[in-house]
C-alpha cells in the first residue's frame, strides 16, 4: 500500500506539474502574432460554405459524418483577438457569435464576407491544449491544407504503430490493429481538427509504449506515470470526442505484451492503469477548472458540475429519457462500414482455428478475462457519459475501436497451434 500512495503521490504531482506546463503553453501560443492568421481564415472560409456543417465523406464506403461545426469553432478560438489581457484570453478563450448561425455559418459570415459579429463567446471550461499546435499551424496554413498534413501524419503514425507493433514481436496482432483503425475511417478523422487529436495521442502513446516497453514492464510505477500523463494529455488536448481509446489501445497492447501474466496478475495490471489514467484525465480537467475560477474571475467548478450533471444523465438532445439500448444501437449503427464485414471475415477465421485448436484447455485458466473486461469497458464509458455518447454518437462510436481492436487481438492470441498448453494458474 505504500509503494501505491508514493504512486499516487507522484501521479498527483504530475498532473499539477502537467497543468502549470499546459498553462504556460497557452500562454505562449496565444503571444504568436495574428496578421497572415486572418488572410488564412478568410481563405478558410470557402471550404465551410460550399460543406456546411456536417458534411460526410464516402472515401472507405462508410459515409462518415464530419464535424465543421466544431472545426470552425476551433479555427475561430484559434484565430479571434479579443481586447482583453493575454491571460484572460488563454483562460476564457473566445470567439465572434452571430445570432442564429451555427460556428461554420459564423466562420463564413465573419471571416469570408466580412460582417461584424454580434456578439462574443467565451468558453473557459475546456483546456483548448490543441491551440498549442493549431495557432501555428493557422500562421502558416489554411483549412485545406491543414487537412492535407492531418491526412500525411494519420498515414505516418497509423504506418509507424503497425511497424513498431512488428518489431516488438507483435506482427500477428498487425492486421487486427489495421482493421480496427479501418472501422473508425481515418480518412474522416484527417479531414477533422475535431477527430485528429485523439488519434495522435493514442497513436503516439502506442508508439511510445512499444518503444519503451521493457522499462516500463520491469517497473509497476514507472507503468502506471506513463498511464497518467496519458490521461493528462488526453484532457489537454481533446474536445471530449472519444478519449477513452487513449487507454485502450495501449492497454490492449499491454495485454499482447504480458501473454505469460496470470489472469489476476493482467486484469490487476488494467484496473491499475485504468486508475491511473483516470487520475491524469479527471485531474487535469479539474486542474483548469481550479485555474479557470482562481485566474478567470469566474466560477468554472459550479459550472463544469452543472454540464456534468447533464452529459451524465440518461436523455437525448431534446432532454427526453432514452434507453440504454437505444444508446447502444445508435453506436453501433455507425459502424456501418465495408471495414466491418473484413472484421466478420477475420473473426469467423480465427474464431475457426480457435474451435479446432483445443478450445477447453485455452479457456480453462480464465487467461481471456480481462480481454473480456477491456472489451466492454467502452460500453461501462457509454453508459456513465450517457447523453453525450447518445448526442454525439457520429463521433463516440469511436470508442469501440477498443472492442474491435483487443476483441480480435484475443482471437488471434486462441487462434495459434500452442497457447497456453496448460490452463493458466491464478
Amino acid at each position: 500500500m505504500k509503494t501505491y500512495a508514493k504512486t499516487l503521490g507522484k501521479s498527483i504531482l504530475l498532473v499539477v506539474v502537467c497543468a502549470v506546463a499546459g498553462l504556460l503553453l497557452l500562454l505562449a501560443a496565444f503571444s504568436l502574432p495574428s496578421g497572415r492568421t486572418q488572410e488564412n481564415m478568410a481563405t478558410s472560409a470557402a471550404i465551410f460554405a460550399k460543406e456546411g456543417a456536417y458534411p460526410q465523406v464516402n472515401t472507405l464506403g462508410a459515409n462518415s459524418q464530419l464535424d465543421n461545426f466544431t472545426d470552425a469553432l476551433m479555427l475561430m478560438n484559434a484565430a479571434y483577438v479579443e481586447d482583453t489581457s493575454l491571460l484572460d484570453r488563454v483562460i476564457n478563450v473566445y470567439r465572434p457569435v452571430v445570432n442564429g448561425e451555427n460556428p461554420a455559418q459564423v466562420f463564413v459570415s465573419c471571416y469570408g464576407e466580412g460582417e461584424p459579429a454580434d456578439d462574443v463567446s467565451a468558453y473557459p471550461r475546456y483546456w483548448h491544449g490543441y491551440l498549442v499546435t493549431l495557432k501555428p499551424l493557422l500562421m502558416l496554413f489554411e483549412y485545406g491544407q491543414i487537412r492535407v498534413i492531418n491526412a500525411m501524419v494519420v498515414a505516418a503514425l497509423a504506418l509507424g504503430v503497425a511497424v513498431m507493433m512488428y518489431r516488438r514481436g507483435l506482427g500477428r496482432y498487425v492486421l487486427a490493429y489495421l482493421i480496427a483503425l479501418m472501422m473508425i475511417d481515418p480518412v474522416a478523422i484527417s479531414h477533422s481538427l475535431q477527430f485528429m487529436t485523439v488519434y495522435c495521442l493514442y497513436s503516439l502513446a502506442a508508439i511510445v509504449f512499444l518503444w519503451k516497453r521493457e522499462k516500463l514492464l520491469a517497473s509497476e510505477t514507472r507503468l502506471l506515470i506513463f498511464f497518467t500523463l496519458t490521461g493528462c494529455l488526453t484532457s489537454y488536448f481533446d474536445f471530449l470526442t472519444y478519449p477513452l481509446v487513449t487507454y485502450g489501445v495501449p492497454a490492449t497492447l499491454y495485454l499482447c505484451s504480458v501473454p505469460d501474466a496470470t489472469w489476476k496478475k493482467a486484469l490487476k495490471g488494467l484496473v491499475l492503469t485504468l486508475v491511473a489514467w483516470g487520475v491524469g484525465y479527471v485531474g487535469m480537467w479539474t486542474g483548469k477548472w481550479i485555474l479557470g475560477s482562481l485566474l478567470g474571475g469566474g466560477n468554472l467548478l459550479e459550472e463544469a458540475l452543472r454540464l456534468l450533471r447533464i452529459r451524465t444523465s440518461n436523455s437525448d438532445a431534446a432532454g427526453a429519457q432514452a434507453s440504454l439500448f437505444m444508446l447502444v444501437k445508435r453506436q453501433l449503427f455507425r459502424l456501418k462500414s465495408p471495414s466491418l464485414a473484413v472484421a466478420a471475415v477475420y473473426v469467423l477465421v480465427t474464431g475457426v482455428c480457435f474451435l479446432k485448436r483445443a478450445p477447453r484447455r485455452k479457456l480453462a485458466g480464465l487467461s481471456w478475462l480481462p480481454w473480456i473486461a477491456l472489451c466492454v469497458l467502452p460500453f461501462v464509458w457509454y453508459v456513465g457519459a450517457f447523453n453525450h455518447s447518445y448526442v454525439h454518437a457520429f463521433f463516440t462510436y469511436r470508442e469501440l475501436m477498443i472492442t474491435a481492436f483487443c476483441g480480435m487481438c484475443l482471437l488471434t492470441r486462441y487462434a495459434r497451434k500452442v497457447e497456453n498448453p496448460t490452463p493458466l494458474k491464478a
